[in-house]
């Protein structure tokens, strides 16, 4: 009933945010659809490809740094068997909120091999963890080189957020390669399942410790990650624009994306919906027109959940013969409790 419960209210949400975005900005249907009329096949379908190609990279990474981790806790898995977990993940994160198709998927099915709950509980947490040191690395790169082209940004807003950025991936490299100096301040963390998390992480951190260079390979793959990703945004923006038209730079739209990325993990819609498309229009309103930046962020979505999760349907039907039957809430509840993590 929680779950359900946080499920509408993110639903909810989604729509008052779309509601706003048609409502307070020059956006409206019969715009939206002569801006789909004017996308010229013989330049949109290139980029396209060239954007799924890219975030493909990204993905392939990820499944990589997934490998590296697991590594890390002593557990071996084959890559070939990861990449179709991790694409399994992905469908049935078609259908789940947030991140629990995914991360579901890939704790049940590292459990179901290993028979190891608590490592592979725990690289689950720590990969999350390195995913946001990842994005706040390239916030730290990329944001002096973008900041001043924005608009609504002055001095004293650029230093609180480089100062937030370094300071927070400070500390989580600290948790990553000295837990020892962080375990005991887990106590001071308010809340007992957010304590807990933290413990877990923490806990789940000595054994990296020693491998340092490991620790480092997935901070960088996670930086792939987030960038394909944002380099996937700029190619729809540049298949849904005319040739030699002006517009923003790559650099201003690579940033925009990033600022995208960081407002989903923290916005409370479902998978970032109505989030992404505002923040892109808000942030390129004086560089694109508000109906194709809503365009090139909403494609980006449909890309990314759809398209590129319906491989993994395929996938699942064909390896279907190593599970138990299929996949149900069930499942991942025992997995979750038996790994610690609800």
């Amino acid at each position: 009933m929680k779950r359900t419960a946080i499920l509408v209210i993110k639903l909810v949400l989604t729509v008052l945010v779309f509601w706003a975005l048609f409502a307070r900005s020059e956006i409206s249907l019969p715009d939206l659809l002569e801006e789909l009329k004017a996308i010229d096949p013989s330049r949109f379908v290139p980029w396209l490809l060239l954007g799924i190609a890219i975030k493909l990279v990204g993905i392939f990474g990820n499944i990589w740094r997934w490998q590296l981790l697991l590594r890390g806790q002593e557990l071996h898995l084959d890559y070939r068997f990861l990449a179709g977990s991790f694409f399994i993940g992905r469908f049935f994160g078609i259908v789940t909120p947030g991140t629990l198709g995914l991360d579901g998927f890939k704790l049940y099915d590292s459990i179901r091999v290993t028979k190891q709950p608590v490592p592979c509980a725990a690289v689950i947490a720590i990969d999350k963890v390195i995913g946001l040191v990842g994005l706040a690395c390239l916030l730290i790169v990329i944001f002096p080189i973008s900041w001043r082209i924005l608009p609504g940004f002055d001095e004293r807003m650029a230093l609180i957020v480089a100062a937030g950025a370094a300071g927070f991936t400070a500390v989580f490299f600290t948790v990553l390669l000295a837990p020892g100096l962080t375990r005991p301040l887990a106590r001071f963390v308010p809340g007992a399942k957010v304590r807990g998390f933290a413990e877990k992480v923490l806990e789940a951190s000595t054994a990296y410790a020693g491998r340092r260079d490991m620790l480092l390979g997935a901070v960088g793959l996670a930086i792939v990650g987030h960038l394909t990703t944002a380099i996937m945004y700029w190619t729809l923006l540049m298949g849904l624009s005319e040739a030699g038209g002006a517009g923003p730079g790559i650099m201003m739209v690579l940033f925009s994306a990033l600022l995208m990325t960081s407002a989903t993990l923290v916005g409370p819609t479902v998978g970032g919906e109505g989030i992404r498309e505002f923040v892109f229009v808000k942030l390129l309103k004086d560089f694109v027109a508000p109906t194709r930046s809503f365009l090139f962020g909403h494609l980006g979505f449909w890309i990314e959940k759809g398209l590129l999760g319906l491989p993994g349907g395929v996938i699942y039907a064909m390896r279907r013969e190593e599970y138990d039957g299929p996949i149900t809430r069930e499942d991942l509840e025992r997995v979750r409790a038996e790994a610690g993590m609800s």
